[in-house]
């Protein structure tokens, strides 16, 4: 821990914004250190004083603020410096205030299962089996490979026979990023499904969403046009970066980052429809409209956030149960508050419970008869 001199040069650069990423790290393991250090350097009275600063920076740091009970909002938390925040902040002082084991939940980490393949041949493939580097035959001439990010590589030069389909499913509690044949890079968020062909010939792309995806439509030199299909619409790009999130069973949105779409609902009495970068075209119960939005914030989950959008706050709480193995009870009781923001996905389940209790959402975890935890909106 820093010495007298040298911690309140370090408190005082940090309170005045001035401080390096290393003078930070310092504060905050000396901040840590506070909660079960008695022989501090500085009198009890100044260790209450400038930890009562700190912890007003640290969530200054965050943008968090508590507002009207029916709106709130989950700022961006931002890097490393945010997630010590919420290490730091939220388990000494909130913790104090609430009925939670924190051991137990500290130690609750995402489930972190696989993603399964189905190949063309009916065949499996786990992506966790995959070792980095090596080429998988799956047919028709093709391979697929995971480099040392983990993204998985489709290659090779198909045969003569007819392209087949790969199916490519996300678990509850996990991603999948594959890069196919043409360039085009897509990621997959947790509980989704991508259908997509073996190969790409010259002529149009086709692949199938059920889920949460986001494109980076690679360009061709034929200028091929790129479709998305879903149950309720199909999109029609040439080269875009653009999320698609199917937010229930009769509803789908699409939002923009850069280039052009266009939308055509399955339902003929709609005409198709274009949007341009940062706008969002919301299909639900067969009416189609189009809203402007912040496109990288929505997208962010592909990231490592969950990604709340304001309007389905229960069904994200729902996606944070299952990525750390928990059901969720009491969804009904938060249908009423709307928040919008992001959360880190690689944290532990009591800084995430801390995270939202300060935010509104009150939360605990039990053992159901099965001895299965189970997530408890309050």
């Amino acid at each position: 821990m820093p010495k007298n001199n040298k911690l309140l040069s370090l408190l005082s650069k940090y309170l005045r914004l001035e401080e390096t990423s290393n003078d930070r790290k310092e504060i905050y393991d000396w901040y840590e250190q506070l909660s079960g250090d008695h022989n501090a350097d500085l009198s009890a009275d100044n260790i209450k004083k400038s930890r009562l600063r700190v912890r007003k920076r640290l969530f200054n740091e965050m943008g968090f603020a508590q507002q009207d009970p029916i709106y709130k909002k989950l700022y961006p938390i931002i890097g490393v410096a945010a997630l010590l925040a919420v290490a730091i902040g939220f388990v000494l002082f909130s913790l104090k205030e609430t009925p939670l084991n924190t051991t137990a939940l500290n130690g609750i980490k995402p489930v972190n299962e696989k993603t399964e393949l189905t190949l063309p041949n009916g065949h499996l493939l786990a992506s966790n089996t995959m070792k980095v580097g090596r080429a998988i035959a799956i047919g028709n001439g093709m391979f697929i490979r995971k480099d040392s990010t983990g993204l998985l590589i489709l290659s090779g030069k198909p045969g003569n026979a007819s392209i087949k389909q790969i199916s490519l499913q996300t678990p509850a509690s996990s991603q999948c990023r594959i890069q196919l044949t043409d360039g085009t890079r897509i990621a997959v968020n947790s509980s989704s499904r991508l259908v997509f062909p073996i190969a790409f010939d010259n002529g149009d792309r086709h692949v199938e969403l059920f889920g949460e995806a986001f494109f980076e439509v690679q360009k061709t030199q034929q200028h091929s046009r790129f479709f998305v299909k879903t149950d309720h619409q199909t999109i029609t790009v040439l080269g875009t970066k653009f999320n698609v999130s199917m937010t229930g069973k009769s509803s789908v949105k699409t939002t923009l980052m850069e280039g052009s779409v266009r939308i055509t609902p399955v339902d003929k009495n709609f005409d198709p429809v274009v949007i341009k970068p940062n706008q969002q075209a919301f299909l639900k119960n067969n009416k189609l409209s189009v809203s402007n939005v912040d496109a990288a914030a929505i997208s962010r989950w592909k990231d490592g956030y969950f990604v709340f959008d304001g309007e389905n706050t229960t069904e994200t709480i729902s996606r944070i149960g299952a990525w750390y193995g928990l059901s969720v009870e009491g969804t009904d009781k938060i249908s009423q508050i709307s928040f919008t923001g992001k959360i880190p996905q690689d944290i532990s389940l009591g800084q995430l419970i801390e995270l939202l209790h300060y935010s509104g959402i009150n939360l605990k975890v039990s053992r159901n008869a099965f001895n299965k935890y189970v997530l408890i909106i309050q």
